[in-house]
């Protein structure tokens, strides 16, 4: 009988054969893990350099963490049978080595806000608090039961008695449970993560420190000085990583003045916030640079070029016209369908007959912003402008005055901005380069010019309080019943609110009379029927668009002229360029703004608003003459920008500026103290970006809806109708010979501000006074001058160059 109570080791278990699938894939391994191990010798001395570098880099996180949450337990899993087999001390000192280092990291990390900074935006992204919560669930299942396995193997120890025993084996448990607690909870960005953030969503939600103390005391947020830290830290990173990016890639900055006094009374005290002529402002990379390009260029920028045009160069191109006229014909079909058909089959239609039209539209990608310091300085003036631009450039992008004496630097912000850059660079067209300013280009923002034209619109269209003037913006809104309107445009969003309704029961009106119907029920019945033609409404109210149409009906007598109904023809046009900008600038298409700028220009310069008329003539001069094609390129793609990565919901420049501003006001709270001062300065107006995101997507994360204010969409469909219904009965639509004429009633006649600004555009006085104030064209007309007439300075008659009036 065999005895099986054998001395010696016990038989080894005998491991089943591997499939043969399993070896083929082995074998055919085997080459590329030869390749890649040669590899990896040569470039970093072998397994452990390798390891130690793919641990230590940034640019190989993604690659750990997926690694983590994957492939490490598998590795584990193969390395616990051999566990056994490691000396006791060194399993022991390794272990709580690594424990004891990662408690420090956690007891310093203030990482987990930076990780949410960095994260990648996803378009239309929803919950992200709720997401982070769900991948810690993901991580745990997964990991868990490896770690516990080490645990156990570890805490397996012999020991010389066994109360030491047991006393080693609970230390060691503590200390492994504590660091799988802390990494799930802090190094993942889990739970930690969680309450830091909702402590930034609560201080950017104006809740003070003992309230947030309070809440940390409940586990639901963090401490109060862990949030200081984690912001000083994001503060911190946010500006080294905005000179590292400058260093490589070109880069714009926007500025604005931010100015604010508030008073805020609670029990005891009067708490005031203080923003006095101080400066704000943002960075962002520059769009459409070729790759490589780390400045733009000098060379691109011709600054005098315009004195060699013809004031008759700069009107509105045949491209411009052609737009606008494709705009207006899409734009009267597709009220139709919304507003008067809606969804009722149209005769034999199948198809839009008017597509919108596109020009260039730029793709939509969340823009990386960096805020900058909220400068103590007057952004106002002109040496305050001077001042700021230089330090945002220097300081905070770290351009040195070699890179700003070979490169050109985008700078946004309004009209103000633009008036004194042109101020400093003429005060300084003699100074050493690098010093004349001549490296600044200003961009005029898109949303200010809006503003401007709007208001242009209300002083001509909005006519007296009582509404008594017919066809005014004050007697339709008899029926639309809008708030907040006046001659300033104070309140933009109503005035554009009642110029949209006015413009849709305008043109429905208009298309009514076109069509010799009686009623918009009649009409609406003949367009269904196929009895009235939508191409041919559409063409014979565009031909009354035209522009010149108006004015060629302004040269007739009065006994033959209809002036309400003209006054009504151009405020539908103007309306229509209005909706036209505002469109394009929120779908990206920075190539239709350049078109309908082609047409603001003489508008603003018949307008006598010199301003902007300048401004708009600086672009147009440009695109014809003075920038390179790659320099056009970026000044369009420049003029917008998309913060958050989503369709139709793009913004100017200066329009982000002022809902940063908005922000700036909001948080801004020093109550007195110069450290805090300092603090919000320096720190927190850094993380307003950061503030702004994280309460938007708190917000959808816990389903809240946002304050909209006094603006809420409603259904403007009935009001609208109402509006067609009465210009109809009053026959303001309608051709009416003689109406308007002087004394027959108090009718204003608008004059039609294109025709006008093409007047003044070539009576050569205005093209004078345009060159004079352009930098440096002064000094070229005068040496132009002297080389055609071949006649020397004091020979100059300065009056007749236009030097001297």
């Amino acid at each position: 009988m065999e005895n099986t109570n054998r001395r010696g080791r016990p038989p080894k278990p005998v491991e089943a054969a591997p499939h043969w699938r399993t070896l083929a894939a082995r074998e055919e391994a085997a080459p590329k893990l030869v390749e890649i191990m040669e590899k990896i010798n040569q470039h970093f001395g072998g397994i452990r350099g390798f390891l130690n570098a793919w641990t230590e880099n940034d640019q190989t996180k993604v690659s750990r963490n997926n690694f983590m949450r994957s492939g490490a337990c598998e590795i584990v899993s193969l390395w616990l049978p051999l566990m056994d087999k490691v000396p006791e001390e060194m399993l022991l000192d390794n272990v709580i080595s690594l424990c004891d280092k990662e408690i420090k990291n956690v007891l310093d990390d203030q990482s987990s806000i930076l990780r949410y900074v960095r994260k990648d935006i996803e378009k239309d992204s929803e919950g992200a608090i709720t997401k982070s919560l769900d991948d810690m669930e993901e991580v745990a299942r997964m990991s868990l039961p490896t770690l516990w396995k080490i645990l156990e193997r570890v805490t397996l120890i012999r020991g010389s008695s066994e109360e030491a025993q047991i006393k080693r084996r609970s230390g060691v448990k503590k200390v492994i449970t504590c660091s799988i607690m802390c990494i799930l909870n802090a190094r993942n960005q889990k739970v930690n993560a969680f309450q830091t953030l909702m402590g930034v969503f609560l201080h950017a939600s104006h809740l003070q420190k003992s309230g947030i103390e309070v809440l940390h005391g409940l586990g639901m947020t963090c401490s109060y000085n862990h949030l200081i830290g984690a912001m000083r830290k994001l503060a911190s990173d946010l500006r080294k990583d905005l000179k590292l990016t400058s260093a490589v890639y070109p880069m714009k900055i926007n500025i604005d003045n931010v100015n604010q006094k508030v008073g805020v009374r609670d029990g005891s005290s009067t708490r005031m916030s203080m923003i006095d002529n101080s400066t704000g402002g943002f960075a962002t990379k520059v769009v459409g640079v070729p790759p490589g390009t780390r400045r733009i260029p000098r060379e691109w920028l011709s600054a005098t070029k315009r004195v060699s045009l013809d004031p008759r160069d700069l009107a509105p191109s045949d491209a411009a016209l052609d737009f606008m006229c494709h705009y207006r014909k899409y734009y009267m079909e597709e009220l139709l369908e919304r507003m008067v058909v809606r969804g009722i089959a149209i005769g034999q239609k199948t198809e839009k007959l008017f597509e919108k039209p596109r020009v260039e539209v730029l793709y939509m990608e969340s823009a990386k912003i960096y805020p900058l310091d909220l400068m103590a300085i007057e952004q106002a003036s002109t040496t305050g402008n001077l001042e700021s631009i230089k330090r945002c450039l220097s300081k905070d992008l770290g351009y040195t005055n070699q890179d700003l004496m070979k490169g050109i630097y985008l700078v946004g912000g309004d009209h103000l901005l633009v008036s004194r850059v042109k101020s400093i660079q003429r005060l300084r067209e003699s100074d050493v380069p690098g010093e004349d300013f001549k490296f600044v280009l200003p961009l005029l923002g898109p949303l200010h010019t809006a503003m401007n034209f709007m208001k242009m619109i209300m002083k001509k269209h909005l006519g007296p309080r009582d509404g008594s003037v017919p066809g005014s913006l004050q007697y339709m809104n008899k029926k639309l019943r809008r708030q907040y309107i006046d001659e300033d445009a104070t309140n933009l969003w109503a005035c554009m609110d009642i110029c949209k309704d006015a413009l849709d029961g305008c043109l429905i009106a208009l298309m009514v009379r076109a069509s010799d119907c009686a009623s918009i029920d009649d009409f609406r019945s003949r367009i269904v029927t196929g009895e009235c033609k939508i191409e041919e409404i559409v063409g014979k109210l565009d031909s009354m668009l035209e522009y010149s149409y108006v004015p060629i009906c302004q040269m007739k007598d009065y006994e033959e002229r209809d002036v309400i109904l003209e006054n009504l023809l151009l405020f539908t046009r103007q309306a229509l360029e209005f909706r036209a900008y505002y469109k394009s600038m929120r779908g990206g298409d920075v190539g239709a703004m350049q078109l309908m700028l082609e047409l603001w220009g003489p508008q603003f310069i018949g307008n006598r608003q010199m301003n902007y008329g300048d401004a708009l003539m600086d672009i147009r001069v440009g695109m014809e003459a003075e920038w390179s094609e790659e320099l056009k390129k970026i000044v369009r793609a420049n003029w917008v920008i998309n913060p958050w990565g989503q369709t139709g919901k793009t913004l100017g420049m200066d329009e982000f500026m002022e809902e940063l501003v908005r922000s700036l006001k909001d948080i801004y709270n020093p109550g007195g103290s110069d450290t805090l001062d300092n603090f919000m300065r320096e720190v927190t107006c850094r993380c307003v970006v950061f503030f702004m995101r994280i309460k938007d997507d708190m917000r959808r994360g816990m389903g809240l809806r946002r304050r909209a204010g006094n603006h809420v969409k409603q259904d403007r469909g009935p009001d609208i109708l109402a509006l067609v219904d009465f210009l109809l009965s009053e026959k303001v639509t309608e051709f009416v010979a003689g109406r308007g004429a002087p004394g027959t009633g108090m009718v204003h006649e608008c004059r039609d501000m294109m025709e006008a600004g093409l007047a003044r555009m070539v009576d050569g006085v205005w093209w004078n006074d345009y060159l004079m104030r352009s930098p440096g064209c002064a000094r070229v007309s005068i040496l132009q001058s002297l080389g055609s007439r071949e006649k020397s300075p004091e020979d100059i008659d300065l009056e007749e160059i236009g030097i001297v009036n």
